[in-house]
């Protein structure tokens, strides 16, 4: 590789960093209102998204394990930013 490629390359992902940055800013100012984090906001978008989802749906969609889920729903539930309810097929 080129020095001029390279640093074409380092300009790049610095751009990528920054407007990583400035897209993900007022979201997390937002949830940090909320005693949340980005994990309950994944989790909360879907749900808003497709009501009714299920724990397995969920897990699909996020790509993450049952344990994974289980503390940030847990959470969630208890903060009453979700209902939780029992579902014959899940």
């Amino acid at each position: 590789m080129t020095q001029h490629k390279e640093e074409q390359m380092n300009e790049a992902l610095a751009l990528f960093y920054f407007a990583y940055k400035t897209f993900t800013e007022k979201p997390d100012e937002i949830i940090k209102e909320y005693g949340i984090q980005r994990v309950h906001h994944r989790i909360l978008f879907f749900i808003a998204r497709f009501p009714g989802i299920s724990v397995n749906e969920l897990l699909s969609l996020l790509e993450i394990s049952k344990q994974a889920l289980h503390g940030p729903l847990r959470q969630l539930v208890e903060k009453g930013l979700i209902e939780s309810n029992e579902a014959m097929h899940d």
